[in-house]
């Protein structure tokens, strides 16, 4: 239902870091536009992502009826057959069962959120992720990553 490809199991068994990326599909009329910094760091993540052939998935929201919403895939970060999107309503990631079970049954893997400045589909992500033992690395457009003890 909400995972729109599905790549093989084996792509997200692989020991290198998953990568979320939240707010690579724009919305029309409802997302407000990304800053300059946000979209630079957004496609070189992914980019870099893809070069490393790590996993890649994508958050992608939608009104909580599943209307249709039209949008747009930022230049670059178009799903591919080898990447995972995970639609939800808002809130946290984890609210999808699919991502939570693909969370929880990753064991040793470090898993890297990516996405703007100010997102709050990210931060509560990253703060949902604590339960589960571990913390999400978070990239920001300032370049750095963090580790997140707290959200």
């Amino acid at each position: 239902m909400s995972i729109i490809i599905r790549p093989s199991a084996g792509v997200f068994q692989r020991t290198m870091p998953l990568v979320v990326v939240f707010g690579a599909y724009r919305r029309y009329d409802i997302d407000p536009p990304l800053s300059q910094d946000d979209l630079e760091t957004i496609s070189s993540v992914v980019e870099t992502t893809r070069r490393m052939h790590a996993p890649l998935a994508f958050s992608r929201q939608v009104p909580a009826d599943r209307s249709p919403s039209p949008g747009v895939w930022l230049p670059g970060c178009r799903p591919k057959i080898t990447d995972r999107v995970f639609d939800h309503d808002g809130g946290s990631l984890f609210e999808n069962r699919e991502f939570a079970n693909v969370f929880r049954s990753i064991t040793r893997r470090e898993v890297v959120l990516v996405g703007a400045r100010g997102d709050s589909t990210l931060m509560a992500t990253a703060r949902d992720a604590r339960p589960y033992g571990r913390d999400a690395k978070v990239v920001l457009p300032d370049g750095a990553l963090h580790i997140r003890s707290a959200a």
